[in-house]
Order: structure tokens, then sequence, then C-alpha cells
């Protein structure tokens, strides 16, 4: 996602705090896909997926993540 582009749906940043939250909490990484609005007001869909690295005691002391955009899978693919 780049600076003209940004999240669709309010309930995007809520899925995204509940992700991280349960992954910190409980270790459960996360796969979630998301919608956002380009730059030229069409939506596209990114999939953002996460781990957490712990340490000995259990900690999560880093995270790990990417997000593929998504969008031809879901059948909105980029404009040329």
């Amino acid at each position: 996602m780049n600076a003209e582009s940004s999240l669709a749906r309010k309930t995007t940043p809520r899925a995204i705090s509940a992700g991280v939250a349960s992954l910190l909490r409980y270790g459960v990484p996360y796969a979630l896909e998301l919608d956002y609005v380009r730059g030229d007001g069409s939506i596209g869909w990114l999939e953002a997926r996460a781990d957490a690295e712990r340490d000995a005691s259990g900690n999560a002391v880093r995270l790990h993540g990417t997000a593929q955009d998504i969008s031809g899978r879901k059948g909105n693919p980029a404009p040329s």
C-alpha cells in the first residue's frame, strides 16, 4: 500500500488490532484479508500475515509479517 492508498473499512484497524493482540497474548499467528482504496479510487485487497518470535520465557520479542496484494485472487486486479 502506498501513500495514495488508504484502508477502506472502519473495521480494518480493529481487525488488525485484534489479530496482533491475539498473537501477543495467545501466540496465535494471524492472516487477514483487508480491503483498501487505491489512489485511483478503486478497491484493492491485501493479505496481512504475522507471527511472533518468542524468548525462552515465552515473551514476544519480535513480530514477523508480510502483506501481499491479493486483488487478482479476489477478482479485482490492479489497473494497468
